[in-house]
């Protein structure tokens, strides 16, 4: 079974709400149906190519029995986030955010002076998508740059630039390759830029050393001395609340 009549298995299933929270549907070259709920309340799951309806209707069901106070839950919290959140944070900068009513294919937020709008569902359903792809877009500009800032600061001139992609990812802030590629989290735009650089620079010193041992540290006391106190610094805004979501 190809992927479109995969997903025919669940026509109109994006209409239903399981307890009060809509469903995303996407697709998965993994072997088994998955669902995740989101800091927004959405229930994504994911469809592999060869899934069966009955696969379909046993996870459904599981959400159903399972998932309520976790769904209730989060849907209070981001109610709670939504209701309060009157700036997007840039960096060091926070920017006001003003909001209008627009349908959910064309959400965005865009720049209006030094303000930001936020087009889309008023409440909140297309928040997230839209500051991840406003973040990509100002990742793209920023990041390289400032990597750029870094690397000629530590004066590894033995060594190539690395070249940087900026990604959405859902488990690591950063990573690097043996082809002196650097990985790096959009959601870091939500961070400061110190946090920022504390990320590159563990990133730049898996360019020499691809795991965490001894030599690693070393290269890592070696352009960040205080490395330690800006890791602890580094969780407590994460962990703090700055990106509730990814």
């Amino acid at each position: 079974m190809n992927q479109s009549a995969s997903l025919a298995l669940v026509e109109g299933l994006e209409q239903v709400r399981i307890w009060g929270a809509p469903i995303q549907l996407g697709s998965t070259s993994g072997r088994k149906l998955s669902a995740e709920l989101h800091f927004d309340g959405t229930i994504q799951i994911k469809i592999p190519s060869k899934a069966k309806q009955s696969d379909l209707q046993y996870i459904i069901k599981q959400i159903e029995r399972q998932w309520r106070s976790k769904i209730e839950r989060t849907q209070q919290l981001w109610a709670d986030y939504w209701g309060e959140l009157s700036h997007v944070r840039l960096w060091n900068r926070l920017i006001p955010l003003d909001r209008r009513q627009a349908h959910s294919e064309s959400a965005c937020i865009t720049w209006s002076g030094e303000r930001l709008v936020y087009s889309g569902n008023l409440d909140g359903s297309d928040y997230i998508n839209a500051v991840a792809e406003f973040y990509r877009r100002e990742a793209k500009s920023l990041m390289p740059s400032r990597v750029i800032d870094l690397w000629q600061q530590i004066g590894w001139h033995d060594l190539e630039t690395p070249s940087v992609r900026v990604k959405r990812l859902r488990s690591r802030w950063g990573s690097c390759s043996t082809a002196n590629n650097i990985n790096l989290n959009l959601w870091l735009m939500a961070l400061t830029e110190a946090d920022f650089d504390h990320v590159v620079l563990h990133e730049f010193c898996h360019l020499r050393e691809m795991n965490h041992g001894p030599k690693f540290y070393q290269w890592l006391c070696a352009i960040e001395p205080d490395w330690q106190d800006r890791e602890k610094v580094f969780q407590q805004h994460v962990m703090g609340g700055w990106i509730p979501f990814r």
